[in-house]
């Protein structure tokens, strides 16, 4: 659902090499922290707290698969 929700935005969320950009990376990260991912018209709740950290933890990590 966020993958079809962002792609609207030109945000490639299912694209490893993207979302490894650390600007795409960063935007995204924004996003979700701010709770405008998913966005609202979608209907569906903001991602979690500990699901934002995940995301962040895999940044800091260098975006390790």
């Amino acid at each position: 659902m966020d993958v079809e929700h962002m792609r609207r935005a030109s945000v490639a969320l299912d694209d490893i090499a993207y979302m490894s950009d650390p600007d795409h990376a960063e935007s995204v990260y924004q996003k979700l922290s701010s709770k405008q991912m998913p966005p609202p018209y979608s209907g569906e709740s903001p991602w979690p707290d500990a699901n934002i950290q995940l995301f962040r933890d895999w940044m800091d990590g260098g975006f390790q698969l």
